[in-house]
C-alpha cells in the first residue's frame, strides 16, 4: 500500500525552544508505526480538520508527537477520540 499525507498546517504553541523538531520526529515516527501495523478501517481521503488537543504541561515532546499521531490516525477512519456527536 503506498500512502500520501500531507500536513498542510500544524500549530504548536507553548514549545520550550527546539521542541518543535522533537516533536515533529516522534509525530510522524507514531504515524509510520500506525499506518504499517494496519490502515485505519475505513480510511478515508481528502481534508481532515481535527479539534486542538491539550497536553500535560511540561510533556515531553515525544508524547507531544505521538498524542497528535494518534489523533490524526485516528479521524483518518473514524471521529476523533474526544469528539462527540449527538447525531
Amino acid at each position: 500500500m503506498n500512502l500520501k499525507l500531507t500536513i498542510e498546517e500544524l500549530v504548536l504553541q507553548g514549545l520550550a525552544q527546539g521542541e518543535e523538531t522533537a516533536v515533529l520526529a516522534a509525530l510522524e515516527a507514531e504515524l509510520a508505526r500506525l499506518f504499517g501495523e494496519a490502515p485505519p478501517a475505513g480510511l478515508k481521503a481528502g481534508p481532515l480538520a481535527l479539534p486542538p488537543i491539550t497536553v500535560a504541561p511540561h510533556a515531553a515532546a515525544t508524547a507531544v508527537g505521538q498524542q497528535i499521531g494518534q489523533m490524526i490516525y485516528g479521524g483518518l477512519s473514524h471521529e476523533p477520540t474526544g469528539s462527540h456527536s449527538d447525531a
